[in-house]
């Protein structure tokens, strides 16, 4: 039977650049790829390289395979294998062509190390650098597989990134050809002696890059450290390739420091000439202070060197644990080295265990195979198959954000899960980095705040999508929440800024506020009245009050400030028939057709306990702001106040200082102090305490911005007899919701709430009706709902 080409594509490019050519991740993918080719011919279908770059060290055998290719993928190019994907030397779109991702084929990224991720203060403190290296973990997160050549690493992978531990796989490395046990080390010695300038009998070896991490300044203090009899009889050799102000630099620590002549530094050496450094030196020391793998100490144990290293992350993999010590104590390295040198019967151990036998390429190769085979073996070809579920990305505030729109979306994106796969992308300017928060349901990506803004500026989240729907091969839709509030600025820019025509899933239509809390997010470069004037050509300048326009002016002017958002959504969705229809009158002509429905979602209900009400309770939930009448509501209050000494009411949920004071000196000049209180914002613990001892809700407007209220839906889903003002998508409430008009006075609202305290029966019924009719309008029927819409829309 033939067997064909499985079709593996192997991107060896990153070993052709001049920063990883002669360093580990160079010679790694080489070594690799050849193994692959000697030891799964079956498995490989193409090697890419680059045909501007000189061809990578130790290629030779590789280039005559019939291999190697420049073309990105071929037609069977089932699996792409991206060998260094924090690559900062070639585009983001070179490391994960749109070819590839474009064909179905499945992404394997090599992850050596997340040093500048564990290591932020030293690595990530440029802000381009920071973008660069950032933008590149989407790469890691999305990947189908992703192999590391330690545990450490793998470790580093789930816990920093958040992949799934079911999609990483510890490969680990080998040495190349060139490093093994001498046949002579005395020979051996002589051989370096010969190469390298300045070597004399004995020495201690270093080889390593110039970095902070790699912690080579201590090591010099270190030995520096040692009796003068011991410094004597060994020097420390240092190989690395040095800038001549590096160099400069050793020089002139040796001087001070007093060890100058017994500090060699080589400049970068070739494999064979390492290799003989090794095999005749009587002792290698590694004191970095993080590493992936440490290829440098499995190369020096192949070469039967005593090894002594820190005791930290992929290195404790590789020494004997008594070769360990803290790599921050200069003291310990100090007597690591001294044990090392003096104690004979210690060295020996040492070097028994450099003699254990260790996993070559053919191994590490077979390890590699596998991952593939097995994503091969449970993909079909092309891209039929290719995804199971539709990949949505939805941009949205997230919990702890003080915002409903961020609960709602936690609510949904659980209710999505199983229907479609989802990547959260955080909007609003609450998260910092390293602070991220975790979504129930979502898969894919863990929400992120925006990588790579300078301290201080807007965290947009966002921003990314671009990047991140490169490597996911596409979204099949982009959704963005999108309200009158700071929390939505990053999606305005990018509805903006690009062409992704998303989904708006509009919790208000009114955006009055949000451009102009967006304009000095940088969202709005042009400013707020720019922007106004763009949208509303001919407006009077009038109406302006301190550049913009206030929400009772653009309310009495007809200005929603909806058009341009409208304009640049693919669909623009209201949760209710009033939003959508007013929604539609501000459209430009040609773009009403964009605004539908999706139904507001409600919560699960909680069912009722008559025993934790507390039948003289009244409670508003939400913001406490004018625009919510709380003034009215304590008017009402006062009104109920002389028979009804036990009742009282309370405002639970932010309050700005100046609101909270002027509604406390109203209560007091009403004779009512004792009756009223402001809870502030509140946990959400404390928060539905609040909802299942209130016996009624009073929850008013002045006016509507086009929302249906997450407060009020509490009211519902708890069962709380619940007062509202009959405007907006109020009016669509059923009748088990008591509507009172839009210019209520106290008397007639403290006459309604009095009603519903004095007959607990009929208000429990209210509630009881209340449930059934959000019970049927759950998260559940609005994730069937979004499912339907993106089955409609063409791909």
């Amino acid at each position: 039977m033939t067997v064909m080409p499985r079709g593996v594509t192997i991107d060896l490019r990153a070993a052709q650049r001049p920063g990883y050519r002669d360093r580990g991740i160079g010679r790694y993918s080489v070594d690799l790829a050849r193994a692959l080719v000697a030891g799964h011919p079956d498995l490989i279908d193409t090697i890419r390289v680059d045909p501007d770059l000189p061809p990578a060290g130790g290629i030779g055998d590789l280039a005559t395979s019939g291999l190697l290719t420049t073309e990105t993928v071929t037609s069977r190019s089932r699996t792409y294998h991206v060998m260094a994907p924090f690559d900062l030397d070639a585009r983001f779109g070179e490391l994960w062509p749109p070819a590839a991702s474009a064909s179905g084929a499945r992404l394997v990224v090599t992850v050596y190390d997340l040093i500048p991720e564990v290591m932020p203060e030293t690595y990530l403190t440029d802000p381009g650098y920071r973008r660069r290296y950032r933008a590149r973990r989407e790469l890691v997160r999305a990947a189908d597989a992703v192999v590391t050549l330690s545990a450490s690493g793998a470790v580093d992978v789930v816990e920093r990134l958040g992949v799934p531990p079911s999609r990483v796989h510890v490969v680990g490395a080998a040495s190349g050809s060139a490093f093994g046990p001498p046949s002579s080390r005395a020979d051996a010695a002589a051989e370096a002696r010969h190469a390298i300038a300045g070597l004399g009998a004995r020495w201690i070896v270093y080889n390593g890059a110039v970095e902070p991490r790699k912690n080579m300044e201590r090591l010099v203090e270190a030995y520096a450290r040692l009796p003068d009899q011991v410094r004597e009889a060994w020097q420390l050799v240092l190989v690395c390739a040095l800038a001549p102000l590096e160099r400069n630099h050793f020089q002139v620590r040796a001087r001070q420091l007093g060890i100058e002549g017994r500090l060699v530094l080589t400049g970068f050496l070739p494999d064979q000439q390492l290799a003989r450094l090794y095999q005749g030196a009587d002792l290698v020391a590694f004191p970095s202070l993080y590493e992936g793998f440490g290829l440098p100490v499995a190369e020096a144990l192949a070469c039967g060197a005593a090894v002594v290293a820190s005791g930290n992350s992929a290195l404790a993999e590789l020494v004997a644990p008594e070769a360990t010590f803290d790599p921050r104590d200069t003291a310990a390295i100090t007597a690591a080295l001294a044990r090392a040198l003096s104690d004979s019967a210690y060295r020996t151990r040492l070097e028994a265990w450099a003699g254990r036998r260790r996993p070559g390429w053919a191994e590490v190769a077979d390890r590699v195979a596998a991952v593939h085979r097995r994503l091969l073996d449970h993909s079909p070809a092309g891209r039929a198959g290719w995804r199971r579920r539709p990949l949505v990305a939805m941009v949205t505030p997230w919990p702890p954000q003080r915002t409903g729109v961020a609960d709602y979306s936690a609510r949904l994106v659980a209710a999505l899960d199983g229907r479609v796969d989802v990547d959260v992308f955080v909007d609003g300017d609450v998260f910092v980095d390293g602070d991220e928060p975790r979504p129930a349901g979502a898969r894919g990506h863990p929400p992120r705040p925006a990588i790579d803004l300078p301290e201080g500026s807007l965290v947009q989240a966002p921003a990314v999508i671009p990047i991140v729907a490169s490597v996911r091969g596409g979204y099949d839709a982009v959704v963005v929440a999108l309200g009158n509030s700071e929390f939505h600025a990053g999606a305005l820019r990018l509805l903006r800024t690009t062409d992704l025509g998303p989904v708006v899933a509009a919790h208000d239509v009114r955006m009055t506020g949000l451009y102009r809390h967006a304009e000095s997010r940088g969202a709005v470069p042009e400013g707020f009245v720019a922007a106004l004037e763009a949208m509303y050509p001919g407006i009077d300048p009038e109406i302006l009050v301190d550049g913009w326009v206030p929400p009772e002016v653009a309310e009495r002017h007809g200005l929603l400030m909806a058009r341009e958002v409208i304009s640049r959504s693919g669909r623009f969705l209201a949760t209710s028939a009033y939003a959508a229809a007013v929604a539609r009158l501000d459209a430009d002509v040609g773009d009403a057709g964009r605004v539908g429905v999706w139904a507001y979602a409600y919560p699960r209900v909680v069912p009722r306990v008559p025993e934790d009400e507390d039948d003289h309770l009244v409670v508003s939930f939400g913001l406490v702001d004018p625009a919510k009448l709380p003034e009215l509501t304590i008017a009402a209050l006062a009104r109920l106040a002389p028979g009804r000494p036990r009742t009282r009411l309370v405002f639970v949920g932010p309050v700005a200082t100046g609101v909270r004071s002027g509604l406390e000196s109203l209560a007091a000049d009403l004779g009512i102090t004792d009756r009223v209180a402001f809870v502030g914002h509140t946990g959400e613990a404390a928060y539905r305490g609040w909802l299942r001892r209130a016996a009624v809700a009073v929850q008013l407007r002045a006016r509507s911005n086009g929302e249906t209220s997450g407060a009020i839906a509490d009211c519902l889903t708890y069962g709380v007899a619940t007062v509202v003002t009959d405007i907006g998508p109020q009016r669509e409430l059923p009748d088990s919701v008591i509507k009172v008009p839009d210019r209520v006075g106290p008397a007639t609202l403290a006459a309604t709430v009095a009603g519903l305290l004095d007959d607990p029966a009929h208000r429990h019924r209210l509630g009881a009706d209340a449930q059934a009719w959000v019970g049927a309008r759950g998260f559940d029927k609005a994730a069937d709902t979004l499912v339907g819409l993106l089955a409609a829309e063409p791909r």
